[in-house]
């Protein structure tokens, strides 16, 4: 492992996960509960998903100001992942996605700011806020071009994070996340492409492709990127901006042949009309994340395929069982 320059301070002692029912909220509220730090978990529905004596469960949303000053009330850091819209629908109504999610995350930053002593974590996207790749893989210093409402929008709490940084001496880490996969990512709200083609493989299904399947991502399993967070959690350095990927592209048509390959089985696939918001190549440069935060992905592709899939197969017979 090379040599880092990371800084690192003790963990904080209770932690508000908003977006705590999510995918990768579910998850990190596990992954922080594991490592002994107390978690506050916000969602709005409040129910218990992960069972654990340091973990809070609580009823609430982003948007309304009681249950964010609730929730705020005792916490030394707050990691926030709830969004009320995707990068596939997010232009239908952008409007909507502005007032529901930049006004919210500024009021959160206000709260904060006016508490103090609040370490801040803001999950944002790597995959939509550069837009069209001039460089592969792509650095934090590269253009931001987002081709989606979704990705402007995360750009713009992003500019607030540091002005409230600068200004107001906002201690914050921002981590532009790849695409993340893994155990709990639904397989059919629009989101997760190797949830939704692992489900469809299964259950016997033809995987529909938008697109030719030559676009390229970077995929990142769901630990790695609970270890990222830990990790920023923790961080005491100077750099406020970080990729987090796996720093490696695979296209489409490579996530069907990883899937046939796991299974042992060729898949059925249906290619549908490709879509002008989708950029072409997305894979990260997540050198600043090893050097400052000491943070490696630990977990390869074809491993997290293989928890993935074991997870969705115990999911599928659980369901079995109850009918």
């Amino acid at each position: 492992m090379p040599q880092t320059s990371a800084i690192a301070q003790s963990p904080p002692s209770r932690c508000l996960v908003i977006g705590a029912s999510g995918f990768i909220g579910r998850n990190l509220v596990a992954s922080l509960a594991h490592r002994g730090i107390a978690v506050r978990a916000l969602s709005r529905q409040g129910a218990a998903l992960v069972d654990h004596p340091l973990v809070e469960w609580v009823k609430g949303d982003m948007l309304d100001e009681a249950s964010l000053d609730a929730a705020l009330e005792g916490v030394d850091a707050c990691v926030q992942l709830a969004t009320t819209t995707k990068p596939a629908s997010s232009n239908a109504d952008i409007v909507f996605d502005i007032t529901s999610n930049l006004i919210a995350n500024v009021r959160l930053l206000e709260k904060m700011v006016a508490r103090g002593g609040i370490r801040f974590v803001f999950v944002s996207s790597g995959g939509t806020v550069y837009g069209d790749a001039k460089m592969v893989p792509v650095p934090e210093s590269h253009s931001t071009e987002p081709k989606s409402s979704y990705g402007i929008t995360k750009l713009a709490i992003e500019k607030y994070i540091a002005m409230f940084t600068r200004l107001h001496g906002l201690e914050a880490r921002i981590l532009r996340v790849s695409n993340p996969f893994g155990e709990y990512q639904p397989h059919s709200d629009g989101q997760g492409v190797i949830a939704n083609f692992m489900w469809r493989a299964l259950n016997n299904l033809p995987i529909e492709i938008i697109g030719d399947g030559s676009a390229v991502r970077d995929y990142l399993y769901v630990g790695d990127v609970c270890d990222a967070v830990h990790a920023a959690l923790c961080y005491r350095g100077t750099k406020q901006l970080f990729n987090i990927g796996q720093g490696r592209g695979l296209s489409v048509l490579e996530i069907v042949q990883e899937i046939e390959e796991h299974l042992g089985s060729s898949v059925e696939t249906q290619f549908l009309p490709g879509r002008a918001m989708d950029v072409r190549v997305s894979v990260l440069d997540c050198t600043l994340a090893h050097r400052e935060l000491g943070w490696h992905p630990a977990t390869s592709f074809s491993a997290g395929i293989e928890r993935t899939a074991m997870w969705m197969r115990t999911l599928m017979k659980n369901a079995d069982l109850e009918n």
